[in-house]
């Protein structure tokens, strides 16, 4: 065999293995495309299966509807309290809108009136008269003696109902410790709360007297 035989044969062998090798080539890059290829339809199709899964789960669950509130039905106070009752009648009565001491060391603020009688002939006697209308069962309530009643100074209070005395207080005076009362006032039309000094004089000396607290309970 010549040297060009040798020649033409390595040279079919080199295209013979060149073809070999492309052939190779492409049918990876076919597994490959197909790899990819496979990814992205996977890819497209989960996020719409996500999708999917989540309009379900939505649907599984219930709508939270707000609660309805049912207000409570008002009720009517089981009590009034005494100083913000308008007296049909009165004299030498008021309302304190501050705090007052009594004579033995105690503060009052807040629902608290008070009858102030002098010494002095025209200032004697002092009350407040409620018209009640048989609503009310008692009436309850502290009486103190004011820091500003003079020394030595003493009267007595009393508590009317149609025209009748059902609870009295006698010889209050400085010394006189805060008293707490509890009066029956069922089916009675009026009340009135009377208070009058003892000492007499012209010199003007205060009996000032405080309700505190002091409510008509129905």
């Amino acid at each position: 065999m010549g040297d060009f035989d040798k020649k033409k044969r390595i040279a079919f062998g080199s295209i013979g293995a060149a073809i070999v090798i492309i052939i190779g080539v492409m049918a990876n890059m076919t597994q490959i495309a197909g790899f990819f290829e496979g990814h992205k339809k996977k890819a497209a199709d989960e996020p719409q299966k996500v999708i999917e899964q989540n309009i379900d789960e939505e649907k599984e669950i219930p709508a939270e509807l707000p609660a309805e509130i049912t207000p409570e039905p008002a009720t009517e106070a089981n009590y009034v309290w005494l100083d913000e009752l308008e007296p049909a009648e009165s004299k030498q009565y008021g309302i304190c809108d501050f705090s007052v001491d009594d004579t033995v060391g105690n503060t009052y603020l807040g629902h608290v009136a008070w009858l102030n009688t002098k010494s002095n002939p025209d200032s004697q006697q002092a009350y407040s008269t409620y018209y009640l209308g048989g609503k009310y069962k008692k009436l309850t309530g502290t009486v103190a003696v004011s820091v500003d009643t003079a020394m030595e100074q003493k009267g007595a209070l009393f508590f009317y109902c149609d025209d009748e005395v059902v609870y009295n207080m006698d010889s209050i005076g400085r010394t006189t410790a805060p008293i707490k009362f509890e009066i029956d006032v069922e089916n009675q039309q009026w009340l009135k709360i009377y208070n009058e000094t003892g000492n007499r004089g012209t010199n003007g000396d205060n009996f000032l007297l405080l309700f505190y607290n002091c409510k008509l309970e129905k």
